[in-house]
Parts: structure tokens; C-alpha cells; sequence
């Protein structure tokens, strides 16, 4: 029997009830065994698969990052807590001069303040890993569209 070409498909899950039938075919040359061509269409289908798990990954991930953007409101709350609350104690001294600032309301300012700045840093990581991924993901994406599927893939 004369083998001319063979195929190599396989079916993955990629959740939400979602398939991606990921294949080739191949034409055999007379010297070529059908087995190692199979391999090799094997290797091409399961390398094109890892890619298409990482950018998946990736744009799952900046999704989740991009619905985080509640923490820009966040901040924006907090700040204005702070002057909201300052200003009442502000307006409370003028009344009452002899008013210490050591009071529960100015420890208040102070922990608001303190939450502000710990949600600027997590703001702050947040963007710089969105910047990261999004630059990884454009790379991948151009790459794969060079044909280039193993470079820069987990």
C-alpha cells in the first residue's frame, strides 16, 4: 500500500461548551514513513493548542483587570472621604479651638489615608501588569501570525 498524504486532527475543550478542532494534512513523500509525518503533525496541532491556551489565559486575565477598574472609583471615594471628613474636623476646630487633633475622627483620616495609598499601589501593580500582558499578548499575536508558534510560549 502507497501512502500520499495523512491527516492529523484533534478536537479540545476550550470550557463554556466551546470545541476548537485544531489540523493538518500532509503529503508523503515516497521516502518519508507516514509515522514520523503523523508525529510531526501531531507536535505542529499540540504546540498551535499551548499558544491558543496562553493568549486565552492572557485575555482572560486582562479581562479580569479590566473589570477592576472599580478601584479607579475607589480611589476617588477614598480622596474625597478624606477632604469630605477633613473639612467637617476643620470646620469643628474653628467652633471649638481647643479641639485635639488626637480624636477618633482625625485616626479616621488617618487609616482613610492609609487605604488610599494601599489602593494606589494595587491600582498601580494592576496597570503595570495589564501593560505587561497586553504587550505579550500583541507579541503573541503577531508572531502567530508570522507562523512563528513556539517562540515566546509557555
Amino acid at each position: 500500500m502507497k501512502i500520499k498524504s495523512v491527516r492529523y486532527e484533534r478536537l479540545f475543550n476550550v470550557g463554556d461548551y466551546q470545541n476548537e478542532t485544531i489540523g493538518f494534512i500532509a503529503d508523503v513523500d515516497e521516502k518519508e514513513n507516514p509515522n514520523n509525518a503523523i508525529a510531526k503533525l501531531y507536535e505542529m496541532v499540540t504546540k498551535i493548542n499551548r499558544a491558543m491556551n496562553e493568549l486565552r489565559k492572557i485575555a482572560g486575565r486582562l479581562q479580569t483587570l479590566e473589570n477592576e477598574e472599580y478601584y479607579c472609583g475607589s480611589l476617588l471615594y477614598t480622596e474625597r472621604e478624606i477632604e469630605r471628613t477633613k473639612r467637617q474636623l476643620e470646620d469643628a476646630i474653628k467652633v471649638s479651638p481647643d479641639a485635639k487633633k488626637d480624636t477618633p475622627e482625625w485616626r479616621h483620616i488617618k487609616r482613610l489615608k492609609e487605604e488610599l495609598d494601599e489602593h494606589r499601589r494595587e491600582f498601580k501593580r494592576k496597570e503595570k501588569e495589564a501593560k505587561e500582558l497586553t504587550n505579550k499578548y500583541q507579541t503573541m499575536i503577531k508572531n502567530f501570525k508570522k507562523g512563528i508558534v513556539e517562540q515566546g510560549y509557555k
